[in-house]
């Protein structure tokens, strides 16, 4: 009983740890994202200097938060879902 406990933590750490690390990757992409909007806004004169600056680690929480999962499922299951909660 006790070895089916450790295993089944050391389980959900290595899960924990792999969606951790695609999670980073994931905002290292959209941050790259976001600056080329940015640039692209800057040129047409369309965006000042304020657009795309982050100012703390509230962007991170925000992607945490909509990629939730629960028992394997994401909590905000569709794109809509996701993009409502992003943007509210």
């Amino acid at each position: 009983m006790v070895r089916l406990s450790i295993d089944f933590l050391a389980s959900i750490n290595k899960n924990f740890d792999k969606e951790v690390y695609e999670l980073k990757a994931k905002i290292e992409i959209l941050k790259g994202e976001i600056e080329q909007l940015k640039k692209e806004l800057l040129a047409k004169k369309e965006a000042s200097g304020l657009f795309g600056r982050q100012r703390d680690d509230s962007f991170k929480s925000t992607l945490q938060t909509i990629i939730q999962t629960f028992d394997g499922k994401y909590l905000y299951s569709t794109i809509e879902e996701q993009a409502a909660h992003l943007l509210y």
